[in-house]
């Protein structure tokens, strides 16, 4: 597990990963922020919640990889 201190870090370093480890043993997954506050009267995307989704899905199959995610992200309940 990689936390990163913001989005586009964690964005840039999924991308960096995935191509110097092209390995598809190695899985690079991103587990992204919500983007939104607390108190925001909108939703997040749709791609975010199914990214979000597909990821913890991924989690327990999963024997070895890289999972990246923003500090903020850990820090919501």
């Amino acid at each position: 597990m990689i936390i990163t201190e913001d989005v586009l870090s964690a964005t840039r370093l999924e991308r960096e990963l995935g191509f110097f480890l092209a390995d598809p043993q190695l899985p690079v997954i991103c587990f992204p922020d919500w983007e939104t506050l607390p108190y925001d009267v909108f939703s997040p995307l749709p791609e975010l919640i199914s990214q979000r989704l597909l990821t913890l899905y991924q989690l327990p199959r999963m024997q070895s990889g890289v999972l990246i995610t923003p500090v903020s992200t850990l820090m919501q309940r």
